[in-house]
């Protein structure tokens, strides 16, 4: 074997970003190089250089700092809990601990916890201790669980557990639409929950998340606005409460929910422990505590059609949060959307984790993001536009007050809409559901998640947030066609090399709504009185056009009198200057099939 000479440098002759540019320009054959816009609106550029890294804030670097890394995974892994099924409920966390997870995160209202002896019964076999976070949700919602958790703790050492009894009253008052008592009163229960980590150095009592947010459609730079509008009011109210924001800062945990733009959850991870700095410097505490991030998968982003790719979803969503830099991450069953996940959800959520971590080694790399032009660039525009979000909301009377008033309601019903348009238009496709349908599968049963009835409580009420999924708007599409699936047939023309790819895509357009497609040889312009009666024959509700561009001018007016008299017709192609009447619609990319389907689907009757 030879050593080779290096290439002179003279062999490789620099480019600049003009040269890259118009490179990339000209590859792109008329489309946009630039690509989309990300899901909370930021653009982007055609090329990335040195420029666009900006300062290089080392707060965005993430929680480790130096060169060296702990040794153990430097991430908790959590698995999340509520059962109203104590013994189930018991079962679940002693698999899931034994399984390798190192925090747990049970909601005790609605698993119904009422006393230490349910709380002993839960944890039996766990060894609290051990664990490396611990969060219990329900803990102030004024019904004396915060008390009986801090009995049932006295034996017990977690002086070195992350412990949270997630108080954060907004969360409570925009999921359920009701605080107990008021504000202020929740604000001191917020003090007291604070008064927890005296004696337990490690405990991060504040939990303020953004899930409400990103449940209602908000986008990645709702989400960092909120949780920084949100900690802006819980730090005023401490400070009213004589707490000093450097006092209190170690104490909080930021849980932010991470959606289906892997680029934007890295850059947002990122993002958050910037802005939160500049946060607690604005309050007088510059060198207050970082803040602890928990990630987890926007439920929004989950399907029921086709659960199995949510793997791949929790996956990507698990990879952002480790590339941010997360302190904690929480990964969602598969089967989460179908209720209580079983064995095999919560065994492929822990499982992720080891995958990532032990075989990956994704952990083993500080900021792999740093130095990513793109990635750096995205970090900035996501801190600028949360900043910006957190200045509107405190413009229209702080946290409470966007909440309370119907300001936040109104700004995500906004957003949702140009989310809802965007998926329906498939711009944004969902594999399982919108693309790739699985028509005729079988999916998993699950006992449902329990429910927290909050008709009798006392106190402050508004118009909850409401909860949103992605995928809802083909899901309803496809449970209309549920059991009885009705037919389209494909009216192809000519040889199938011309129109074999465009019936694939039509086929799939079709089998988002549930519909079973027909797709038989194509036949010659001169065979279309055989076509029409093959269609009759067929049984088909509906029948679309599928053919090169070229014969739509001679085939489509010949058949909108026979096909079309047998119910809609549609065609497979752009809509040309000269609608053809008779013909039910157009079907093509950018088309918005979601409402094309809907309407087929009332015109069937079968919506």
């Amino acid at each position: 074997m030879t050593d080779s000479p290096a290439a002179p440098t003279a062999a490789f002759p620099s480019a600049g970003r003009e040269e890259w540019t118009a490179l990339v320009r000209a590859e792109s054959k008329g489309r946009d190089p630039r690509g989309k816009a990300t899901r909370a609106g930021l653009p982007r550029q055609v090329v990335y250089g040195r420029e666009d890294a900006l300062d290089g804030d080392p707060r965005r670097r993430g929680p480790h700092g130096g060169d060296a890394l702990p040794a153990a995974r430097p991430w908790v892994a959590i698995q999340r809990h509520a059962d109203a099924d104590l013994d189930r409920l018991s079962q679940a966390l002693r698999e899931d601990v034994d399984g390798g997870v190192d925090g747990l995160w049970v909601d005790l209202r609605a698993s119904g916890a009422n006393s230490g002896a349910w709380l002993d019964k839960a944890f039996r076999g766990v060894d609290v201790a051990s664990l490396r976070y611990l969060g219990l949700d329900g803990c102030s919602d004024a019904h004396g669980r915060l008390k009986t958790v801090l009995k049932w703790l006295e034996d017990r050492d977690l002086s070195r557990v992350t412990l949270s009894v997630r108080a954060d009253p907004l969360r409570t008052l925009a999921t359920d639409g009701v605080v107990p008592g008021d504000l202020q009163l929740a604000l001191d229960r917020v003090q007291r929950a604070v008064d927890l980590a005296e004696r337990l150095p490690a405990a991060r009592p504040v939990t303020l998340t953004a899930e409400p947010i990103t449940r209602a459609g908000g986008h990645a730079v709702h989400a960092l606005g909120w949780l920084l509008a949100n900690g802006a009011w819980v730090l005023r109210g401490l400070s009213l409460r004589k707490r000093a924001v450097a006092d209190v800062a170690p104490f909080f945990e930021l849980h932010l929910p991470l959606g289906r733009d892997l680029f934007e959850g890295i850059a947002a991870v990122r993002a958050l422990r910037v802005v939160w700095a500049r946060l607690l410097s604005a309050y007088g505490a510059p060198g207050a505590a970082p803040a602890f991030i928990h990630t987890d998968a926007a439920a929004g982003g989950a399907t029921r059609f086709d659960p199995w790719v949510n793997m791949l979803r929790s996956t990507g969503q698990t990879f952002a949060g480790i590339v941010g830099g997360a302190d904690a991450i929480t990964v969602a069953p598969f089967d989460r959307p179908h209720g209580i996940p079983d064995r095999l959800g919560r065994r492929v959520a822990r499982n992720t984790h080891h995958v990532l971590g032990a075989e990956a080694h994704l952990g083993d790399v500080l900021d792999p993001a740093g130095g990513s032009w793109y990635l750096e660039q995205l970090t900035d525009q996501l801190a600028r536009g949360a900043w910006a979000e957190l200045q509107a909301i405190e413009s229209a009377g702080g946290a409470a007050e966007a909440l309370t008033s119907g300001w936040l309601h109104a700004r995500l019903e906004a957003a949702w809409t140009e989310r809802a348009a965007r998926v329906s238009h498939r711009k944004e496709p969902i594999t399982g559901v919108s693309e790739f349908a699985n028509v005729g599968e079988t999916l998993p049963e699950r006992p449902a998640h329990p429910r927290v009835d909050t008709a009798n409580t006392d106190g402050m009420r508004i118009t909850p947030l409401p909860s949103r999924r992605d995928a809802e708007q083909f899901e309803a599409l496809r449970e209309a066609t549920a059991g009885a699936p009705p037919r389209v047939y494909l009216a192809t023309i000519g040889p199938r090399s011309e129109w074999n790819a465009r019936a694939l895509w039509v086929r799939n357009v079709f089998a988002a709504a549930g519909f079973e497609v027909e797709e038989p040889e194509g036949v010659e312009l001169e065979d279309l009185d055989r076509l029409i009666g093959d269609v009759e024959d067929s049984g088909a509700v509906a029948a679309c056009v599928v053919a090169a561009d070229p014969r739509h001018e001679a085939a489509v007016p010949a058949l909108v009198a026979g096909i079309g008299a047998l119910g809609p017709l549609f065609v497979a192609g752009r809509p040309p200057d000269d609608h053809v009447p008779g013909v039910t619609g157009y079907v093509y990319a950018g088309a918005d099939i979601g409402a094309l389907l809907a309407d087929l689907l009332t015109k069937l009757g079968v919506r």
